[in-house]
């Protein structure tokens, strides 16, 4: 049985701070020892990019980010998303994608 592919997305821009959460994370999680089936990427702001990857059969996705959830600063949350809706192309924007357009221009974890 293979193992199941997991993409870790850190998600962030670094000129914003705690904003880069995210990036900062999947930077120190890169020079850990990882199983082969475990993918780290940086996607900073790169939503496209994000998108892309959605759509290479992973069959979970982490994305690290900060987010305000009326928490104290530092606070850890695990957020699980239902399946989005599809996604018609009349409701992006030519000049890019929020993180949640990348989420929902794909199928679930690309199937």
């Amino acid at each position: 049985m293979n193992a199941r592919r997991i993409l870790i997305a850190g998600i962030g821009n670094i000129f914003f701070g705690d904003d880069a959460f995210g990036v900062e994370t999947v930077h120190t999680l890169s020079h850990c020892a990882l199983p082969a089936n475990v993918a780290v990427v940086d996607f900073g702001t790169r939503s496209y990019n994000l998108a892309c990857a959605l759509v290479a059969g992973y069959d979970a996705v982490i994305f690290v980010d900060a987010a305000a959830r009326g928490e104290p600063p530092g606070t850890l949350s695990l957020v699980e998303l239902d399946p989005p809706a599809p996604a018609t192309e009349s409701d992006f924007a030519g000049n890019g994608l929020s993180r949640n357009d990348a989420v929902e221009v794909v199928p679930p974890f690309g199937k």
